[in-house]
């Protein structure tokens, strides 16, 4: 058959057909793939799940938007990332003085962390108007001891000239529930978690018969919602997308073996990638999400490619050897190129303006890239290795 002899043909295919040309080149590149694996394990500790910037992640640092919420957040520390906890009590309870003197500690507990600028309830405005009736002075400021002093209080606060509403951020109008807003440097994951961490163990220590402690709200609380809901659907929709690939690779072939051969490289590509990430400083986020699953109905292209030619070249040639020699130099050059062409149209995406484009240039064209070096260089490996049956009916 006459072929145009390029470079891929000359010397990138002969290659790679030269590594796994025997079983003992096989093992040591499945050997290599494998201690790959575990240095990306220790890699993927450092994984960033969330947003890490202020402003919009789908924004670049630099973007004006993005520039003005990083001033605003350097002149007024906290006031971009408020957490809310939200305590709902029972008939009249933000006028109980143990109530209140749990908010007050609470508070207290949680400004002790150096990530926290200030705490802010209906405590900090009760006590400042105890602290007026000693004419300012600040062993003032402090919560009264009974329930008629705290609802004397409260009616200066409201009674005041207060429109309708105006109190509505520190407590409901029936007296039953009120909030505590604490305003954080940043909403970091480490932070985040931090957070969470320290109130979850000042709650737990200080059970509240007449009140329930609920957390969090606020912007501090979506993006911790956000980064639980992130974690739960990587592994699980990555794990659904491997094991439908692999049953719809077991149909096709009618083997078991082979939709375990077609998974394993389609796992790894999704592992290094995320070792990548890891390495660049790139968190998993809700833009990010997407990448690694959508590109394993790419990355499985390549795979069914080079398994479907090995078959014909075994039933041609009837050696395993040869036809994974034969299928590599032949069908390797359509996967090469596709994978070129796929990278080709979405690198260019990392100078776009947008955070979320460019970023997913990059990360498709390294999973893209870790997608064909699965195919050629693991895949015959493994075929060489485990040598399935199906390749021989």
């Amino acid at each position: 058959k006459a072929r145009s002899e390029g470079f891929m043909e000359r010397r990138l295919l002969p290659s790679l057909c030269t590594l796994c040309s025997t079983r003992n080149k096989s093992w040591v590149i499945v050997s290599c793939f494998l201690g790959l694996a575990v240095v990306t394990f220790y890699l993927n500790t450092n994984l960033i799940i969330g947003d890490i910037e202020e402003g919009s992640p789908i924004l670049k640092p630099n973007s004006p938007y993005n520039r003005d919420v990083e001033f605003m957040a350097g002149r007024l520390p906290g006031s971009m990332n408020p957490m809310l906890v939200i305590v709902e009590g029972e008939e009249d309870a933000v006028k109980e003085p143990e109530l209140l003197k749990i908010v007050d500690r609470f508070q207290a507990h949680m400004a002790k962390l150096p990530e926290v600028t200030m705490t802010l309830s209906i405590v900090n405005l009760i006590k400042g108007i105890n602290m007026a009736f000693y004419e300012n002075n600040p062993n003032y400021f402090l919560l009264p001891d009974n329930r008629k002093a705290i609802y004397s209080n409260l009616h200066l606060l409201t009674s005041g000239g207060a429109e309708p509403g105006d109190y509505d951020t520190y407590y409901s109008h029936d007296f039953n529930n009120l909030s505590i807003t604490i305003f954080c440097v940043n909403h970091l994951p480490s932070t985040i978690a931090k957070l969470l961490r320290h109130a979850d163990k000042f709650i737990c220590k200080n059970k509240l018969k007449i009140a329930e402690v609920k957390l969090a709200g606020g912007r501090i609380g979506v993006i911790a919602a956000n980064n639980e809901s992130i974690v739960v659907e990587l592994a699980t929709t990555l794990t659904a997308a491997l094991v439908l690939t692999g049953l719809l690779g077991m149909i096709v072939f009618r083997s078991f073996m082979a939709g375990l051969i077609l998974v394993v490289p389609l796992s790894l590509a999704s592992w290094f990638t995320f070792g990548y990430m890891a390495i660049a400083g790139i968190a998993i986020n809700l833009q990010s999400l997407p990448v690694s699953i959508i590109a394993i109905g790419i990355g499985v292209d390549y795979g069914v490619y080079l398994l479907s030619r090995m078959r014909e070249e075994q039933r041609k040639l009837g050696d395993l050897g040869l036809a994974v020699r034969e299928a590599v130099a032949t069908a390797g050059n359509a996967i090469v190129l596709t994978g070129i062409i796929v990278i080709a149209g979405v690198v260019f995406w990392v100078f776009s303006d947008i955070m979320f484009q460019a970023e997913m240039g990059v990360l498709f064209s390294i999973v893209t890239l870790f997608h064909v070096l699965g195919a050629l260089v693991l895949l015959p490996a493994m075929i060489q290795i485990m040598r399935p049956k199906f390749l021989f009916r």
